[in-house]
């Protein structure tokens, strides 16, 4: 007879003190999965967390709440979050979660855009800040986790608020050691598949360039159907996607050589793959400007992969010379620091304890994974044959991370519990902004 009653008061009180965090506003949304409570929270942040009482922007967090006495997720990404979703940390765990976009990206934008504010430090305060917030309300341990650029950015907060989290778990997180970082290419051009399907790949890419007239328009008609401008040029946008091609048919597949279009193949078929592989719409307008933010993080402090030119330099006519720095905002001042990440590796080698790496063997990014001296309580696996997408329930040595993650927490971890429903992973190369599966960028 009380039951309800009493949990309508629990919930009441438990919302009453979300509204009395400052700083926060809270709004209610529909819970998903076994969460009986889900909030979106608008947090005002210090554009410059040096100087707290300058220039603000908000951020909104989308938390899913369980039980205070629960494990906390924190989950981080690297570029915007459009909706709730449950992770599989939180699943497998049990636990609350809350789920961050980065700052700059939709959600999480100043009024006015100084980019030098959009460094590694600032970011790992935001998420400083949120813990802080929060920790009062959630007293079981917390674990934070994120995919590719925000699993590296679950490592950068961790490098500067290592006792923010029990433990870090950064899926398929590249640490980049130059602006251009030749080690995915490496990877693309030595080791990913056999000589043959490394061949079929590069002979595709000659043809679409030895095609070019036939591709443009394809590209035009694309244009006029989706609405999409691409004021770089068709021409430029269809070498850089060409260009792009291997590293995207790996890292999110299909991986499969069969899929690619050989000798024969027509027009629309070939057009077709490059777009489904690749993803045409992230070089027009509306969403090269939503990556801005992520080109200058790659182009200032985290570095970011070589082009592989090799298989077509001699066709290039519109891009004889591409560079990533073509995707970066045209009014900032793009200069590289390689301490910023040499700072980080050399901090996650030798202090960066708890941490958990996971990748997967096909993923070029995988060509950046961290290397572990011994010196951290650190776990690394490699799955061999997965791509971007890879998942602990999915390794080959899914018990080890479970049993490692749960004796950090001093809990035990059920596989049973992980659910993987409505998990993305947001990759280092272009995701689809609006959420579903990034075409490999």
């Amino acid at each position: 007879l009380f039951t309800p009653a009493g949990r309508y008061l629990e919930s009441w009180q438990f919302l009453e003190r979300l509204q009395h965090l400052p700083g926060v506003t809270v709004t209610p949304i529909p819970p998903i999965a076994f969460y009986p409570l889900a909030y979106a929270l608008d947090i005002e942040q210090p554009l410059d967390h040096d100087h707290p009482g300058g220039t603000t922007f908000t951020q909104r967090i989308y938390l899913c709440h369980l039980d205070p006495t629960r494990p906390m997720v924190m989950y981080l990404s690297g570029y915007a979050l459009i909706a709730n979703a449950l992770t599989e940390l939180g699943s497998l765990l049990q636990a609350n979660q809350v789920r961050i976009p980065h700052r700059y990206f939709d959600y999480a934008v100043p009024e006015v855009l100084d980019w030098t504010f959009l460094t590694i430090r600032q970011s790992a305060a935001d998420h400083h800040r949120i813990v802080t917030l929060l920790r009062d309300l959630y007293r079981g341990p917390w674990v934070h986790t994120g995919k590719s650029k925000g699993g590296m950015t679950a490592i950068f907060h961790r490098r500067f608020y290592p006792d923010d989290v029990t433990a870090t778990v950064a899926y398929v997180a590249p640490l980049m050691l130059a602006l251009e970082d030749p080690r995915p290419i490496d990877m693309i051009r030595d080791e990913l598949g056999d000589g043959a399907c490394r061949a079929r790949i590069r002979a595709y890419q000659r043809a679409m360039l030895l095609q070019r007239a036939a591709m443009i328009s394809r590209l035009a008609t694309y244009s006029q159907q989706s609405g999409l401008p691409f004021s770089m040029g068709y021409g430029t946008a269809l070498e850089y996607a060409v260009l792009e091609f291997p590293f995207a048919f790996w890292q999110y597949g299909p991986s499969d050589c069969a899929a690619v279009p050989g000798p024969g193949a027509t027009v629309a078929e070939m057009f077709a793959c490059l777009d489904d592989a690749v993803g045409l719409w992230a070089y027009s307008d509306p969403y090269v400007a939503y990556y801005y933010p992520a080109f200058y993080q790659f182009l200032t402090e985290t570095g970011y992969t070589a082009i592989y030119m090799d298989p077509v330099a001699d066709l290039l006519q519109a891009v004889p010379d591409p560079t990533y720095a073509a995707f970066a905002p045209p009014d900032a001042d793009l200069v590289y620091r390689p301490e910023a990440m040499q700072d980080i590796v050399a901090w996650l080698q030798t202090e960066g304890d708890r941490m958990i790496y996971i990748y997967g063997g096909w993923d070029p990014w995988t060509g950046c994974a961290v290397e572990l001296t011994g010196a951290a309580d650190a776990l690394k696996v490699v799955q061999p044959g997965a791509d971007h997408g890879v998942t602990i329930l999915g390794l080959d040595d899914r018990d080890l991370v479970l049993s490692t993650l749960g004796a950090w927490l001093g809990m035990e971890i059920s596989p049973s519990a992980g659910k993987l429903a409505g998990e993305v992973s947001a990759p280092v190369r272009r995701p689809l902004p609006a959420g579903g599966r990034p075409p490999g960028r």
